[in-house]
């Protein structure tokens, strides 16, 4: 009647069988929903609560970086190997967002703050004074299958292992629909050392691309200078005119005092309250896993049951 009924109605036979089977096994969705949300409200104790350090800058455009010459002087000074305005020039924030994630620059940090033993600590042993190697199954499941396959060996942590730390752990998103303005984010569950992190990082890439970039300027300045006092053509000495006005302009700019980087909207502030874990995401997400499962469950056991109904008796036999 049931099955007639749904035909008569537009609903498939299959669909209306397998809704009216996962109703029948209604218990096993509470069951398996409970333990789910308990589980999920179990794990958030194990989880150490994170505090995220952010800050909000504003890039600077990369229109000061070459020099704008008349089109006929264009060709002259691109001769004498300076650079002209590139529509399609990098700005000094990419080049922050390459350089923070550099060996280089995490050594620097190191010699600093010695960042390398702060963050991967544990695996110091100070009575050693060295690096302790990783224990445990894992690890001897990785020197079997090194036998097969180019596994690496672990090594101490380095300037490239912290390289690696801050790329992966410095988040730099966009704010909205405003392209030039970014979020600076840094996560950790030590809320002090997530700020002073933060605020290193930015602070030391910050005078890294400064330094650069003046002394970029300052060569460049000495180098036109050098060839003023040599070229006795006219367009050639118009051309170098013209770029040595720009660069001792980008050179004022650069000792003014003002952001190279970016322009800081919002200082590194670190939130009062632990960003994570978010308990009601965690308990919502335990449910939603636990009516998954309880689905599959129920199909499995209405499965089983019906292989052992069908099964021949010994009587037949």
């Amino acid at each position: 009647m049931g099955f007639a009924q749904g035909r008569s109605n537009g609903i498939d036979p299959d669909i209306y069988r397998l809704v009216w089977l996962l109703l029948r096994g209604w218990w096993i969705f509470l069951i398996v929903i409970v333990l789910s949300v308990v589980y999920a409200g179990y794990s958030l104790t194990k989880h150490v609560p994170t505090f995220t350090a952010h800050m909000v800058v504003r890039e600077i455009s990369a229109k000061g970086s070459g020099i704008q010459l008349p089109s006929r002087l264009t060709s002259f000074a691109e001769g004498l190997g300076v650079a002209t305005i590139n529509k399609k020039s990098s700005t000094s924030f990419d080049h922050f967002t390459v350089l923070i994630g550099t060996p280089r620059f995490a050594e620097n940090l190191d010699r600093k703050y010695g960042y390398v033993k702060t963050i991967f600590g544990g695996q110091w042993n100070e009575e050693t004074q060295s690096w302790t190697a990783p224990i445990g199954w894992r690890v001897d499941l990785d020197n079997y299958f090194r036998r097969f396959a180019a596994i690496a060996e672990w090594v101490p942590p380095n300037a490239q292992t912290l390289a690696g730390y801050v790329a992966g752990n410095v988040a730099i998103v966009e704010v909205q629909s405003q392209r030039d303005m970014h979020r600076i984010q840094f996560q950790h569950p030590d809320s002090e050392f997530a700020l002073e992190f933060l605020r290193n990082v930015y602070r030391e890439a910050e005078n890294e691309l400064y330094e650069q970039e003046l002394n970029r300027v300052s060569k460049m300045v000495s180098y036109v200078k050098d060839q003023l006092s040599k070229i006795t053509i006219s367009e050639y000495r118009d051309s170098l005119l013209f770029v040595l006005a720009g660069r001792e302009k980008r050179m004022l700019e650069l000792q003014s005092g003002s952001p190279y980087v970016a322009e800081i909207i919002q200082p590194p502030i670190v939130s009062d309250r632990a960003s994570s874990p978010n308990v009601l995401v965690r308990l919502i997400l335990g449910a939603i896993v636990g009516l998954a499962l309880g689905g599959v469950m129920v199909l499995a056991v209405t499965f089983i049951k019906a292989v052992f109904s069908r099964r021949p008796s010994r009587q037949a036999q």
